[in-house]
Order: structure tokens, then C-alpha cells, then sequence
């Protein structure tokens, strides 16, 4: 393990103690409250912090689909192998712990896979970040001054002696989590970044490994108005001599990442044409596929997760798990076996991505009877036309009915219109978050045809009950368009109240 003197790990860990349910909410709501600041590039509060992203190795995700997923399919193979491993990935669906995981066996010698870290530390961690900021006289005491987002051709920001904005929300929260792996000496962690790479306040890191998983339409307003200006600012996770790996295809944006690798003098392996994998089989209960890469050949993979993307983001994993054990990277020994690979793939779980409802019935939850539900958070175009797409090859239905929910700030058309095209009904909603566009805007940004059906729902809970209300059997639902409609809809489905951190503020 990389060892920084600067930071002082039990200066967090020891201070670890059972808190209750409203210190949780009350931490939160001082979280979710650092939102209005915006999104800007910061680097003080880690610093402040001792630098705990120095005690850690690590392999630094971007890409504009599939991050979540592959940095799951990866720390579950390095977890599977043996490593004290931690996951930090954004957003969450139902919880903020879900974002910071790290290995079952660090937490009891009885817990198995990754788990999200327990509530009590989010607290502890959130109190003394707060108390750093507070007492600080490095960070200004007001958002005033902060950027409302970043230009995608700005220099790169440098800091100096003056007083520096108040860190952001997902400032703090990439903080708490490089403050908690290095606390728990995880061997490695899987870093997703949160918007482009660049200016990600995850680009601190100096990884192993860094993964570029492929390039869409996103985020515009912050990462340039061309697939070429997004694959640049992604680009910017490449540091020095590293292994990268990437499931671009497209012969201009392959050669951005190709230049900036030379400039770096780092090692690019693309996805295609050197890893092949054909499926098997697809079913209720996932997939199962052989890959063959330049090192090694494997046969009967199996995944809980459905689409045939996710066959390619799995391998895209293994490329990057057989990276950080390549002759360039041996003198970091690290080891991921066969037998790792296999049942690392076959335990990953993530939730959210063409996610069938009825797969994980609980106490409490609500049933759709005989109409399958599907969860996905497709929630750019690129992941719109994906998910149309797999509907269409991995289910069997008379008719779909869509509900869909939209952030007021994407490509609402975009997104809409390859499942709306798919769909008899339509239900417009939105998700419990003030980004959320409203059903009535959605409703007026879409083409739709005469014979489709349009219900307009105030919130998920009405939507799912219009839903369940006019499906007939052979139909299928299909609920998409936003991670946070997704994460509200689980929410309801499983019997969980509202968040509570909103009323103890």
C-alpha cells in the first residue's frame, strides 16, 4: 500500500462510533445542501484532508456509458481475488452509502463481496470534513465566487495562497470516500469519475490503470459541444506511463485518445479489435458468454445483468483487470486469476440497468403480478437508443408502456424518442429532484403518434400505479430516463419512505 505521511488515518477511523438516524439525515442534509455551489474543479479540501488519496492504488474510470458497471465488474474480480478493495461511483439510487463500497471482509470476517459502508461512518466523516472546512482559513465562507460549471477549452486551475471556493457536494463526498478507503487500507480502489475526467475533482488520483469506456453526447454544457471535446476532456484521467484501456470505437475519437497517450507516453489497448467475445446464452437471470483476450482465453462467463452492452462492459473489466497484471505493470504484483475473473463477474450486482423488478422480490415490496417491470436509468441519448434496442432483443411483449422521467437540463428529445417510438402508452413523470423536468415539458418536447396513449403522473408512486392500472398480461413496462427517477422507483417498490435528511436540516 502506497503510504502518504501527510495523512493521519486515525484521526477519521477512531473517532468511529454508533450515531443515530437523525445525525445521519442531519449530516446529509448539509451535504445535499453544498448542491446550490454548483460544480467546479477543486483540489484544497483534499489536501486540507492530508491527501488520502496518496495511501491507496488505484484504476480511474470514465467514459460517457457504462462506468458504473464496469468499475463494479472490476472491484468485484480484484474483491474475488483476494484484495481489500474499495468502489467509489456515482450517483446513488436509494442511499448516499450505496457510492463509497469496500471489501465485506474489512468490515467482519463473516461479510462476503463489497458492501456499502454503514451510516454511522458517513456521519463521522461528514462532521469532521465539515469541521476542517469550517475551521480552515483557506476555504471561502460562501459559495460567492464559485463556478456554475467549468468551460470545456479553460486552462487548467492552479492553485494558489488566495481563499478558494467552499468545496462542492461532489467534492466532499470524493473526499469522504479516498478519506475512508485510506483509513481501512484498501489495497486498491475502483474510481469512477463523476462528469468528464479533466476537471473531475476524482483527477487527483495517479492510477495503475486508467479505463475510458466509450464517448456519447453529455453533459454538453461543461465538456464541449463535439464528441472530439468530450473525448478530450475524458481523456484527461491519462497520466504518465500508465496502462489505459477503452471501448472506443470511433476511428476519430480512438485518435484523440491516441494522441494523448504519445503525449503521456502511456500504453493504449482498445476494446476491438483485440478482446472477442460471442454469448451463449441470455435468459431471466442474466447472460452467459466466452471471451478471448491477447492473454487468455475464457469460456462459460456468466452475469446477472442483461443487454448485450453489459457483455462488453464485463469485458472491458477484464481487459483492465489483465492490464494491472501485464508484464508493464509486474512490478506491482498484483494477481487476478481465472477463477477470480469468473466468480467476480458472476457476484456483481447493479441495480438500475435493465434491472427486471421482479427478480428481487422482498418483504413489503410491491408485485407487478405477470408484467415484467424494467428499471433503467438510460439517461443520454446513446443510452436511450441501447436500451430500445435490448428491449427489443431481450423481451417478448405485446405492448410497452413507457414511463419516463427527464432532467430539465438534457437532450429531452434525445433520450425520449427512441422509446417513445417503441411504445403504445406513455406515461410522463419526474423524479423527486428539483433538476427533474417537469411531465407536462416532456409531454410538449416529443413526437408522438395519434394511436399513443399519454398519462401525465405528478411522481413515480402515481406513475407505477397508472402503470400496473393498464398493463394486460403479454404487456411489458418499461420505466427509464433518469438514475434518480430509477432510484425513486426502487424506493417506493421496496416500501422505503421519502429521504428524511430534507426535513432535519
Amino acid at each position: 500500500m502506497l503510504v502518504q505521511p501527510n495523512y493521519e488515518p486515525s484521526s477519521i477511523n477512531s473517532r468511529v462510533r454508533v450515531c443515530d438516524e437523525r445525525q445521519y439525515y442531519r449530516a446529509l442534509g448539509w451535504l445535499y445542501d453544498l448542491q446550490r455551489i454548483g460544480t467546479k474543479f477543486g483540489l484544497a479540501l483534499l489536501s486540507a484532508l492530508g491527501e488520502p488519496h496518496r495511501c491507496f492504488s488505484s484504476v480511474h474510470i470514465a467514459g460517457t456509458n457504462g462506468k458504473g458497471s464496469t468499475a463494479a465488474y472490476l472491484a468485484a474480480m480484484l474483491d474475488a481475488a483476494g484484495y481489500r478493495v474499495g468502489l467509489y461511483t456515482s450517483p446513488h439510487l436509494v442511499d448516499f452509502t450505496e457510492r463509497i463500497k469496500i471489501s465485506g471482509r474489512i468490515i467482519s470476517q463473516n461479510c462476503q463481496g463489497l458492501q456499502s459502508i454503514p451510516p454511522d461512518q458517513v456521519t463521522v466523516y461528514l462532521t469532521k470534513i465539515k469541521d476542517i472546512i469550517n475551521s480552515s482559513n483557506v476555504f471561502s465562507r460562501s459559495a460567492h465566487g464559485t463556478l456554475n460549471g467549468y468551460e470545456a477549452d479553460s486552462p487548467e486551475p492552479q492553485l494558489n495562497k488566495a481563499l478558494v471556493a467552499h468545496p462542492t457536494f461532489f467534492e466532499v463526498a470524493t473526499a469522504l470516500a479516498f478519506a475512508c478507503f485510506a483509513d481501512h487500507g484498501v489495497d486498491i480502489a475502483v474510481i469512477e469519475t463523476g462528469m468528464g475526467g479533466r476537471l473531475d475533482a476524482t483527477n487527483v488520483l495517479q492510477p495503475q490503470v486508467a479505463v475510458i469506456t466509450n464517448i456519447n453526447m453529455d453533459h454538453q454544457q461543461y465538456l464541449g459541444s463535439t464528441p472530439k471535446k468530450i473525448a478530450k476532456e475524458k481523456a484527461g484521467i491519462i497520466k504518465d506511463g500508465i496502462m489505459v484501456v477503452s471501448g472506443v470505437e470511433e476511428p476519430e475519437l480512438q485518435a484523440v485518445l491516441l494522441e494523448e497517450c504519445r503525449k503521456k507516453q502511456a500504453k493504449l489497448h482498445f476494446l476491438r479489435p483485440d478482446v472477442i467475445w460471442r454469448q451463449k446464452e441470455e435468459g431471466c437471470r442474466g447472460q452467459e458468454f466466452s471471451l478471448k483476450t491477447p492473454v487468455r482465453y475464457y469460456s462459460g462467463l456468466r452475469i446477472r445483468l442483461r443487454g448485450t452492452y453489459q457483455a462488453a462492459n464485463a469485458a472491458l473489466a477484464v481487459m483492465a483487470a489483465e492490464a494491472l497484471c501485464s508484464r508493464e505493470s509486474a512490478h506491482l504484483n498484483w494477481n487476478i486469476s481465472e477463477d477470480a475473473v469468473c466468480r467476480g463477474l458472476a457476484n456483481t450486482r447493479w441495480d438500475g440497468r435493465m434491472q427486471v423488478w421482479e427478480d428481487v422480490p422482498l418483504p413489503g415490496s410491491v408485485s407487478f403480478g405477470p408484467v415484467p417491470l424494467v428499471l433503467d436509468g438510460a439517461h443520454n441519448p446513446g443510452a436511450a437508443r441501447t436500451l430500445a434496442d435490448n428491449l427489443r432483443r431481450c423481451f417478448y411483449f405485446q405492448s410497452l408502456i413507457l414511463i419516463l422521467g427527464v432532467m430539465q437540463d438534457k437532450d429531452i428529445q434525445g433520450i425520449a424518442q427512441p422509446l417513445v417510438n417503441l411504445a403504445q402508452r406513455l406515461i410522463m413523470t419526474k423524479a423527486d429532484n428539483d433538476r427533474a423536468a417537469a411531465p407536462e415539458l416532456l409531454a410538449r418536447s416529443i413526437s408522438f403518434r395519434p394511436d399513443q396513449e399519454m398519462i401525465i403522473a405528478s411522481d413515480v408512486e402515481q406513475a407505477l400505479a397508472s402503470a400496473k392500472n393498464i398493463a394486460n398480461p403479454g404487456d411489458l413496462i418499461c420505466l427509464a430516463g433518469s438514475l434518480y427517477l430509477v432510484g425513486d422507483a426502487i424506493r417506493y417498490l421496496r416500501g422505503l419512505p421519502k429521504p428524511r435528511w430534507k426535513s432535519v436540516q
